[in-house]
């Protein structure tokens, strides 16, 4: 089957085919790596291929924010524990005072 369209994009290459895959991945040069999806109507295929470095650059941005909150997030739950640590403590320390001043009795 020939072809009936070349996009001027992709500077007349012609896009890798991967027979029984809708969805791929396809690398071109001069344009890079490229997620192509197959379409199928009676014995026309149309293939519709999207650049991944749009989606590679998101993904390395999203990666950076999830580090940088994570951080941020342990940083304050530290500073949360230290500064309620005191409160929460208080209640043992007199407990365990409580139990050290009772006497043992002798037998």
């Amino acid at each position: 089957m020939r072809p009936i369209f070349y996009s001027t994009n992709l500077r007349g290459m012609p896009i890798p085919d991967v027979p029984g895959r809708r969805v791929f991945n396809a690398f071109l040069t001069g344009t890079g790596e490229l997620r192509v999806a197959n379409s199928f109507w009676g014995r026309s295929t149309s293939r519709s291929p999207r650049p991944l470095n749009g989606v590679r650059a998101a993904m390395r941005d999203y990666s950076e924010i999830c580090i940088w909150m994570l951080f941020v997030m342990i940083v304050i739950s530290g500073a949360i524990g230290f500064r309620t640590q005191p409160a929460g403590a208080a209640p043992v320390r007199l407990g365990i005072r409580e139990t050290a001043n009772q006497s043992v009795p002798t037998t």
